[in-house]
This record gives C-alpha cells, structure tokens and sequence, in this order.
C-alpha cells in the first residue's frame, strides 16, 4: 500500500531530528553565534579571547567562575540585569547552551583588554579596594568579598581584577540606579549608595 502521507511526515520528522543532532557547540556559538536563530558571537563584545572590551563596556568572561557567568545570563533573561543586547541575546539561547558557554569560558586562560583612563588615579581606589571605611561609613574592602587580589571568591563574588574600566564603572553605576540586581542580599546597592563618583571612577580604574 503506498501512503505518501506518511513518507512525507517520516522524512520531515528525519530531517528535523538530523537539525536537532546538529547543535553547535559554545565554541562556535563564542565565536560566529547562531545566525538561523539570531544569536550574536560573544566575541564581538567580549573580544575573541574573552578579555573583554572597553570600547563597548563589555565584560572580561575569560577564566571567570562557570557558576558565577551561568547566573548572569539568566540575571539577564529574568530581568535583574538590565543591557539591551545581553537580555535578547539570553532570551535565544537554550538552558543547555548557558551552562556550555559559561564552562567553556571559565576553561579559558585569563585575559583582559582593560585600558583605563590615563589620567585616572588610582590611590583612593585602591585604599577602597584594600581597606574601605568601616568605621566612617559602614563601607567594607572590596577585597572583603571579592579576595584579597581581586580574583574573585566562591560562587557569587566574581574577580574584579583585569575587568574593564568602563565595565566596572557601568555597573557600580547600574547598582546605584537600582538597575542591576541578584547579588548576595542586595549589598552592592548599600556599597554603591556609599561612593561618590571619583570613588568609584578610581576603584574602577584600580581593578
């Protein structure tokens, strides 16, 4: 008996089941994306050896903590993080794909673009970064949470160190703003609320 009907559903169901097996991998999708599915290469912010990139404030990714990248991504998708590209761009990838791209950069080498302003001082930046002000304003180290060399520690204090100035600004910035959310009891926003802007520019440019 023939049954063309059939056949058709049978090779299209083939066809979509060869797509499926087809996934890219996070390498291709860091380094060319996803045109079918509209998903732009991760390096052409964050620079293909995942330094990160000054020009357009975009993060060092190279060797930071798999757990710490996976959370931001969904930080994105779930809106306590705010940025026009990264929140679409988290809204096409899959679960799956999350959790390989951020495994597949905290497998890279570090690697950092930063390039502070030259004019920036640093000093008070980095007496906030080693001491803060407990007892004037209530204010801890940086290295407090973040380690003593600014590479970060544990699960949800990422490293500092190597991270671009104009990122690092941007997000004190968005913390100050109540735009940006999701870290560890909220103390970002009480840390920002206690900087004044050249604080933080000289933080920032200290990291």
């Amino acid at each position: 008996m023939n049954l063309p009907g059939k056949h058709v559903s049978m090779f299209l169901l083939a066809g979509l089941t060869a797509k499926a097996g087809a996934a890219l991998t996070p390498e291709q999708l860091a380094k060319d994306g996803d045109p079918e599915r509209g998903i732009k290469a991760c390096s052409e912010c964050h620079q293909p050896n995942g330094g990160g990139s000054e020009a357009v404030g975009a993060a060092r990714l190279a060797s930071m903590g798999a757990n710490y990248l996976a959370n931001q991504i969904r930080h994105f998708r779930n809106g306590s993080r705010s940025h026009p590209i990264m929140q679409e761009w988290a809204d096409l990838v899959t679960e799956p794909e999350i959790d390989a791209l951020a495994e597949y950069y905290a497998a890279m080498p570090p690697a950092s673009n930063a390039k502070p302003p030259a004019d920036q001082d640093i000093k008070l930046g980095k007496w906030i970064a080693l001491y803060g002000d407990l007892p004037g304003r209530r204010l801890p180290a940086c290295v407090q949470c973040h380690g003593p060399l600014g590479i970060g520690a544990g699960k949800h204090f990422p490293a500092l160190a190597g991270q671009p100035y104009n990122y690092i600004l941007g997000q004190l910035t968005a913390w100050y703003r109540d735009e940006r959310n999701g870290d560890p009891l909220g103390m970002m926003a009480a840390m920002t609320d206690k900087l004044s802007v050249a604080e933080a520019k000289s933080v920032a440019a200290f990291y």
